[in-house]
């Protein structure tokens, strides 16, 4: 390729995120121009190829990029929580949800640290058991705010959600214990 087909390239990399194009974008500007020069193909088929090529594989990559920060999932996930939950009009499921939501997204926030192989992974295993305890906590305050002897169904929805998410929690916990203490012993 020439100065302007490779100006032309690098530019349609801008399509990428900025760390693959950092990390692979002169590699991929030498590709290209071996392709160019050995494979003798002409300049016109060969930025049809390429063309093609950042149109499929860009939006892919830059949805990736986007879903890889938990952050921006959990606001999305939170945005439209939210939305449904006013859509229902029930005070109830708002705060409910709210407070399922925001206890979990700070457990999905953990999986960005590296897992560490010396044991301090499993270390705080007694937070997983208090944040199920919370999660059972969060039900029964559901129950006491409704106070009637039949359960209305977001009341409901809460309660099940609630203790099925703190029934996981406080079992991940008694698995982490588990692994401490074991490793622990086997130190």
């Amino acid at each position: 390729m020439n100065g302007w087909g490779t100006r032309l390239y690098r530019a349609a990399l801008h399509a990428y995120p900025a760390d693959f194009r950092q990390e692979y974008g002169d590699e991929l500007v030498r590709s290209v121009h071996d392709l160019r020069q050995h494979a003798r193909i002409d300049r016109r088929r060969l930025g049809l190829r390429l063309l093609g090529d950042v149109a499929t594989t860009a939006p892919r990559m830059r949805m990736e990029h986007l879903m890889s920060r938990g952050t921006t999932v959990a606001v999305v996930v939170l945005g439209t929580i939210l939305v449904i939950a006013a859509a229902v009009g029930s005070p109830v499921l708002l705060l409910g949800i709210v407070a399922l939501v925001g206890l979990g997204a700070v457990f999905i926030r953990r999986h960005d640290r590296p897992i560490v192989a010396d044991g301090s992974s499993t270390a705080h295993w007694y937070r997983w058991v208090a944040a199920g305890v919370a999660s059972f906590g969060i039900g029964f305050v559901a129950l006491a705010i409704d106070g009637d002897d039949e359960l209305s169904e977001s009341v409901w929805a809460i309660c099940a959600a609630s203790w099925a998410l703190g029934l996981v929690l406080v079992l991940f916990g008694a698995v982490l214990a588990t692994a401490h203490l074991v490793g622990r012993r086997a130190a």
